[in-house]
């Protein structure tokens, strides 16, 4: 690293906590957080058993950490924006727990998604459990 780069970061990683701040916050402001999934993707048969029994003893209100009691860790992470609103801003975030995509891009029915889908309000309750 050298001199210039020491000045711009020095106030920002004075401390270990800083650092483990700012590296929090870069994963954050990521769009989708997700495990690099390799496409086709399916789930292992004691996934796609956790996924079929747990998402239906989901309710809505529960916490992130009762979510994941049933279901484990999510495959992705991504936000909730308003419905149908131009400029919409972020309402919540979503919990995808995945079954089967054939392709990364596309739509719905061009990726042969097989999945749940668990949105949660910014305070980190459950609003809603898809599934298709």
């Amino acid at each position: 690293m050298n001199i210039r780069e020491k000045c711009i970061l020095a106030p920002f990683v004075e401390s270990k906590v800083n650092l483990i701040f700012l590296i929090f916050v870069a994963l954050l402001m990521n769009d989708s957080i997700s495990s690099e999934i390799q496409h086709p993707y399916f789930a292992s048969p004691e996934r796609v058993k956790t996924i079929q029994e747990g998402y239906k003893k989901i309710k809505t209100g529960m916490d992130i950490n009762q979510v994941k009691e049933i279901l484990g860790e999510p495959d992705e992470i991504k936000d909730l924006y308003e419905p149908k609103i131009k400029t919409s801003k972020i309402v919540g975030f979503t919990y995808w727990y995945l079954i089967q995509r054939i392709k990364s891009t596309g739509g719905q029915n061009e990726r042969n998604e097989k999945l749940v889908r668990i949105s949660f309000e910014l305070n980190g309750a459950v609003i809603r459990v898809d599934r298709w």
